[in-house]
């Protein structure tokens, strides 16, 4: 699926934030997992618990071999990378839709975003959904090294997280204390000096001491310094053969361009030594519709031979 992976290039800069630097495969694999449970607790909910116990929505082997299915989840998932969807809210909101519209079935995973006759209604309610979901899955994000001040480049993806961080600071109710204790201290998101011009100079000492306070007596525990090999901090579509394109203000402006060359290339080659082509779907793909196509030829030239059917065929 070459051209499906070749998608991969614009999501690693849409896809939700946890998410930019995990492989596609990982990705996937974990849509899959979350993916699985929302099945289980929908066939719960929905229909029996016995049932549920069973149910899985996918295959369990889904990853050993390409298939149909297959594609069709990696699509889901690059659906939600494309409108920046943290995947467990993507499917919790999903099978509360589809269960208060009572659907037959259980949603195959490329149904998650609405049918046909959900087009109005799915949009509109997603995001109201996201507008209260959204903050708490920022919340629930775990302290991810590629993003903590330590590890600070001036990427791009960095520098679009911590506005997306600031932004959120400004719109959350909770104390400035709380709020900038958790970006700045607890996960390191955030540098203090970023934060500091959105609070009030007279409210500063407080705030300070506070924080001061909360880590003297280990209400607030900082995770350790975890300085990550510059690799880690590479884009998700890194080393895809087909997701790179020279030609592309993307490729061309990466600071990881020449590693992913390599990448791709190793990547190609192993492809080559192994099946004999760079691209063995996609050979597959070519040479099952190119039998097809003979096959067809071959039944239009024995019907013609056969001339046209008369009656007297029959008698």
């Amino acid at each position: 699926m070459p051209e499906v992976l070749a998608r991969e290039r614009q999501l690693a800069n849409s896809k939700w934030f946890a998410y930019r630097f995990m492989s596609p495969l990982a990705a996937t694999k974990l849509f899959a997992e979350l993916y699985r449970k929302g099945v289980k607790a929908y066939v719960r909910e929905h229909r029996d618990i016995e049932e549920a116990e069973k149910a899985n929505g996918i295959a369990d082997n889904i990853f050993s071999q390409p298939s149909g299915s297959l594609t069709q989840l990696w699509k889901a998932r690059q659906r939600a990378d494309e409108f920046c969807l943290p995947y467990d809210a993507l499917i919790d909101f999903a099978f509360h839709f589809v269960g208060r519209r009572h659907w037959r079935s259980t949603p195959r995973p490329i149904q998650l975003f609405g049918s046909k006759n959900s087009d109005v209604a799915w949009p509109l309610e997603i995001e109201k959904y996201l507008g209260d979901h959204l903050p708490m899955a920022l919340s629930r994000m775990s302290a991810l090294p590629q993003y903590q001040t330590e590890n600070y480049h001036d990427l791009s993806v960095q520098n679009e997280f911590r506005e997306y961080v600031l932004e959120d600071l400004k719109s959350r109710s909770s104390s400035w204390s709380t709020k900038i204790a958790n970006a700045c201290v607890g996960k390191r998101h955030l540098p203090l000096r970023l934060a500091r011009p959105l609070v009030p100079d007279a409210e500063w000492p407080a705030i300070a001491s506070v924080i001061r306070t909360d880590l003297d007596v280990g209400l607030l525990n900082p995770p350790p310094e975890e300085h990550v090999a510059g690799i880690s901090l590479a884009p998700a579509c890194i080393g895809i053969p087909s997701a790179r394109d020279e030609s592309s203000s993307d490729c061309r402006s990466c600071p990881f361009n020449a590693s992913c060359r390599s990448l791709g290339e190793s990547a190609a080659k192993h492809l080559a030594d192994r099946f004999g082509t760079a691209s063995p779907l996609a050979d597959a793909r070519r040479e099952y519709e190119r039998k097809k196509r003979i096959e067809r030829q071959k039944r239009f030239r024995e019907r013609k031979k056969m001339g046209p059917l008369t009656g007297e065929a029959f008698a």
